[in-house]
């Protein structure tokens, strides 16, 4: 692999289980570590659970995570020692607006934690409109002890607040590179 390459998907996420270290696997990571609470998909909640809107996911699967881009390195590669932010474009195909909007991000290697802590990844965006198409950056990464040649994956997905909601995620692989 020579580089980043970006992937997106109409799945929600696959079960992953928090092991205290912040590394949810099947999942990915949120940097903190602890007790995570997860959705049903197994990705961290979006603020805490609203029992009264809770499966109140009309449209989410309108609000997709587009072109995640997770490298300050033009190839798409990321570097032991590396800090830097993980963005998103976030698209609402829907007709009309939705409320209470969030985005997050899990990473796949335990080598490499998310910033900030999973108090706000997922990030709430609020109020999105019809056809809007933000960009979004609900984390930083730092690459730790992590072998080169590597691949890492960072997943997008999209939820409502409050909710057990799954949006659509998208996906891009980063190479891990030694320090230049």
């Amino acid at each position: 692999m020579a580089g980043a390459s970006g992937r997106e998907s109409t799945s929600g996420g696959t079960s992953g289980v928090d092991d205290g270290t912040g590394y949810l696997g099947g999942n990915g990571a949120v940097a903190g570590g602890g007790r995570v609470d997860l959705t049903p998909a197994g990705f961290p909640r979006c603020g805490s659970l609203d029992p009264s809107r809770a499966d109140d996911c009309a449209g989410i699967d309108l609000i997709r995570p587009k072109d995640p881009h997770a490298s300050s390195n033009v190839d798409g590669s990321i570097q032991i020692g590396e800090s830097a932010p993980v963005s998103v474009w976030v698209e609402n195909g829907d007709s009309i607006a939705h409320d209470n909007v969030c985005v997050g991000i899990a990473v796949d290697s335990p080598g490499v934690t998310l910033a900030p802590d999973e108090e706000t990844n997922p990030v709430a965006i609020g109020h999105l409109y019809a056809g809007a198409i933000p960009i979004v950056t609900p984390a930083y990464f730092r690459v730790g002890s992590v072998k080169a040649g590597t691949v890492v994956r960072f997943t997008a997905w999209t939820t409502y607040e409050g909710t057990n909601c799954a949006g659509p995620t998208a996906t891009v692989d980063a190479l891990v590179k030694s320090f230049l």
